[in-house]
């Protein structure tokens, strides 16, 4: 529980940093302010949940840490979960996942949701399933997320 603990306050503080660049960056300045900040939180188990898909994992406390700032942001994505807490439940957060299976989905998910933030949590799984730290998969994604929409602002974790 204790190492729990120290990794959520990892995230929260990870949330702040974020939450400060878009209220004081060019991502709030530059969406009009009427229309929501389309956010797609993309990753594995800790964009989804954290093995619980009620739980919401980060995107709770980040979710509030928004909308208490005064900002419209519209989580987006074609999965669903989280507490009732947490209005926008919509991520790509895969329980699992790799990098590689993040890369084979991202153009879809960037074509059907325009988001104009990424929010990137992916790579645990690739160390735990034994392939080591893949900085070159991490890398080319990252590459193909500003490919396929040059404007866009990623936050990597």
């Amino acid at each position: 529980m204790y190492k729990f603990k120290i990794q959520m306050g990892k995230v929260l503080i990870l949330a702040l940093l974020i939450s400060t660049l878009i209220m004081n960056g060019g991502v709030f300045e530059s969406v009009a302010q009427s229309a929501p900040i389309k956010i797609m939180p993309v990753g594995d188990s800790c964009t989804a949940g954290m093995g619980d898909p009620s739980y919401g994992g980060y995107r709770t406390d980040l979710y509030q840490h928004y909308t208490n700032a005064g900002l419209n942001v519209e989580f987006v994505g074609s999965q669903t979960g989280g507490p009732s807490s947490l209005p926008q439940r919509n991520h790509e957060g895969h329980s699992g996942w790799t990098i590689p299976q993040i890369s084979s989905n991202i153009d879809r998910w960037l074509s059907t949701y325009n988001p104009d933030v990424v929010l990137l949590w992916i790579g645990g799984n690739d160390i735990f399933f034994g392939g080591g730290i893949n900085t070159s998969g991490l890398s080319s994604l990252i590459d193909q997320i500003l490919r396929f929409k040059p404007d866009i602002t990623i936050f990597v974790a």
